[in-house]
């Protein structure tokens, strides 16, 4: 595999020659719609943990949205990465982390060195490349364990006991102010008292609260420590004479919270601060059940004022804090100005939950804390049903034990205090009624029984199936790719919606050998935030069995919509037919070729790419500087192999390079050479070989005239 980083002005030789390398004999294969990347490591260095990515596509397009990140300890050498997207090409990038770095998992990048598989194609036979639209296919006879449902959390919003739109919920957790009697009685009434969550910082909030220049603020913890230890454990003291043990959250959000600046935040405050909480409440229960930090979803940062989660891990179990979950939320969204597009993912809490496992495994003394995301979802996405369904299906996939609906003000009142209305977190309008997402709530809470694998065909479709002992599989659907009408404006999607054209959607769904026909029900979830007094339709219908499978063909599934289609086929004796595909390794090079024809982009401090193809393929190089300035004087190092070599030109002069004992050859100061169009051809390798008289292979590097 040929390497290639920029540095910039020569000035970074000797950090992208140090240790560690690049990866060795990275590939990767997939079956059905999991793959395994695997790798050797490095042939120099001391590596923390390898950074996996998965990129659709193509490694170095930018315009294609990845398909996630996950981190792995540096012992590790392969990697199974399931529920991928069916018929898209996956390219596969595993990036050494330097020991005394934290990468993607911890406080700085520590990136050396980086290397990128070819493509594999997530496959299945039941959803073949020729089917019109997208296509999701459910499999039954693959059980993935009893269904929990960890989505069925709810945030503030506490509405009274004999509201009747709670129960049909089957809600699990609520999570509420401290010290609420009131609420605590209304929430632990739908989910009983051992799924209440009480935040701490709420209940600080009210008893601390004073002005500062017109803005209301709370009492610096650390302004007296003394104070705060006092307050909590009084909390927790008059719950436990009402009777009531909640789950205690001491701090929601640090990084947002309104701290009085007298004392400005430091990250060393902040985590003091869950020490102290977490002493204080032990020293009055020592059964309590402890979660935290409930921060923004940070890995690692190098920031002295944010606390990520790389932090509060390691400083949680140095204080042996034996937390029963920790918290993190999924609640952001990211938005491209040029062309407007909304972008927000809910396949990232599995990746968050990756990495929040890795630091677990890292850090032995904080125990076996369950992995909650006790917020979801962006204030735009909370009220599109699409969105709704797949965060459920990404917490499912995610193996969470517990996760609650975000809480936002209702689009077009900018009301910061939508959430403490009874409103069910969102899933009542201001008049107490329903709208779409509360339906999507109710299709989930049907979902009993025993999870089963599922797959999707599209980025933008997640599908959640359950089938229950009686054979039935219900399968809820979502499509979630843009912002829509009901939440455009300031502080949820920027501009008029752009929504995707609405889609076909196949689903089919393997049944018993047995069956000759299944009784179907479709119901779609229109994406609106009108009042919904009773579900929507759900259209049924008989349809046949063919070899095993029944299909059920959706004409067109908006943008932002969700689906819940139910399955009873007319016997339940014999297995299903096989799902999946054959396994499918990465395309090989070019027959005859000396390396393999994949050069790929390094991001150095100054954050200069280069990104490079076969010559003489179409040239769409380019070196810049993080804000997109043309950058020149740089050097290349390319990664050839031991004994390889090449011959490199720039300037009209050709410069013979030989690589080290690690296999690294580093080219002289690029300068501008010949023009092409809009281009200067900067520099080429003109041949390169693990050894003289090997075939060649011929490359292009090239940088904008400046």
């Amino acid at each position: 595999m040929l390497l290639a980083v920029v540095e910039h002005g020569g000035a970074s030789a000797a950090r992208v020659a140090g240790p560690p390398g690049p990866v060795r004999d990275l590939v990767a294969t997939a079956y059905g719609d999991t793959a395994t990347v695997s790798w050797r490591p490095p042939r120099h260095g001391e590596v923390a943990r390898y950074q996996v990515e998965a990129h659709l596509d193509d490694y170095y397009n930018e315009t294609s949205p990845g398909f996630g990140t996950r981190v792995v300890g540096g012992a590790t050498h392969s990697i199974v990465w399931p529920d991928l997207p069916l018929n898209l090409r996956v390219y596969f990038t595993v990036t050494p982390v330097a020991a005394g770095a934290a990468g993607a998992a911890g406080a700085g990048s520590g990136i050396v060195a980086w290397n990128a598989t070819g493509p594999v194609v997530p496959a299945n036979s039941h959803c073949p490349t020729t089917l019109v639209g997208d296509c999701v296919v459910v499999d039954p006879a693959e059980s993935l364990g009893v269904e929990t449902r960890p989505g069925a959390g709810i945030l503030h919003g506490v509405v009274s006991t004999g509201n009747r739109w709670v129960r049909p919920l089957n809600l699990t957790h609520w999570r509420i102010d401290a010290g609420n009697a009131a609420q605590f009685h209304d929430a632990s009434a739908a989910v009983g008292p051992s799924g209440v969550i009480e935040m701490l910082s709420d209940a600080w909030y009210a008893h601390t609260h004073h002005r500062v220049r017109g803005r209301s603020y709370a009492a610096d913890p650390w302004s007296d420590w003394s104070s705060y230890a006092g307050f909590v454990a009084r909390q927790v003291r008059e719950a436990a004479r009402r009777g009531d043990h909640p789950i205690w959250d001491i701090q929601n959000e640090p990084e947002g919270y309104i701290y009085d600046p007298g004392l400005p935040v430091t990250k060393a405050r902040v985590e003091k601060e869950y020490l102290v909480a977490y002493r204080a409440i032990k020293r009055v229960d020592r059964d309590a059940k402890v979660i935290g930090p409930s921060i923004g979803w940070t890995a690692g940062t190098t920031s002295a004022t944010e606390l990520d989660m790389a932090t509060f891990v390691s400083y949680a179990a140095a204080h042996h804090m034996r937390l029963y979950a920790l918290s993190w939320h999924e609640n952001s969204d990211r938005r491209d100005a040029s062309p407007l597009t909304y972008q927000e993912m809910p396949q990232a809490v599995r990746d968050e939950a990756e990495q929040v496992r890795e630091l677990i495994a890292e850090h032995p003394a904080i125990g076996d804390p369950k992995l909650w995301v006790d917020e979801n979802s962006s204030a735009a996405g909370q009220y599109i049903p699409g969105f709704t369904a797949g965060y459920l299906a990404a917490e499912d996939q995610a193996g969470l034990a517990e996760a609650n609906r975000s809480c936002w003000s209702y689009p077009g009142t900018f009301d910061g205090n939508t959430c403490f209305r009874a409103n069910l977190g969102g899933l009542l309008n201001h008049d107490g009624a329903p709208n779409a997402n509360y339906w999507v709530m109710r299709d989930y809470a049907e979902l009993s029984g025993t999870r089963v694998a599922s797959a999707t065909s599209a980025l933008d479709v997640s599908a959640l199936a359950v089938t229950d002992p009686r054979g039935t599989t219900r399968v809820l659907i979502g499509r979630h790719q843009t912002c829509s009408q009901p939440t455009t404006g300031p502080g949820y999607c920027a501009g008029p919606p752009r929504l995707a054209a609405p889609a076909a959607l196949t689903v089919r769904v393997l049944v018993p050998a047995g069956a000759s026909s299944a009784v179907v029900g479709v119901q779609v979830v229109p994406d609106t935030l009108r009042d919904m007094t009773r579900p929507p339709a759900t259209a049924h219908s008989v349809v046949p069995v063919r070899s095993g499978v029944a299909t059920i063909g959706v004409p067109a599934l908006g943008d932002g919509e969700a689906l819940f289609v139910t399955v009873r086929p007319d016997a339940t004796g014999g297995r299903p037919p096989r799902s999946g595909d054959r396994q499918r390794r990465e395309v090989p090079a070019p027959r005859g070729a000396a390396v393999p024809t994949r050069l790929f982009p390094l991001a150095g401090a100054d954050q200069s790419v280069a990104a490079l193809h076969p010559y003489p393929q179409p040239l769409t190089a380019l070196l810049t500087d993080q804000y997109g300035n043309p950058l020149a004087h740089e050097k290349v190092t390319f990664s050839l192999g031991r004994g390889g070599h090449g011959h490199f030109t720039t300037g009209g002069t050709t410069t013979t390079l030989t690589t080290n004992g690690d296999g690294i050859a580093t080219s002289p100061t690029v300068v501008d050479g010949l023009p092409i169009g809009d281009w200067n051809a900067a520099a080429y390798l003109a041949s390169a070989g693990p050894a003289p008289g090997a075939p060649i292979a011929y490359y292009l590097l090239a940088s904008r005239a400046v």
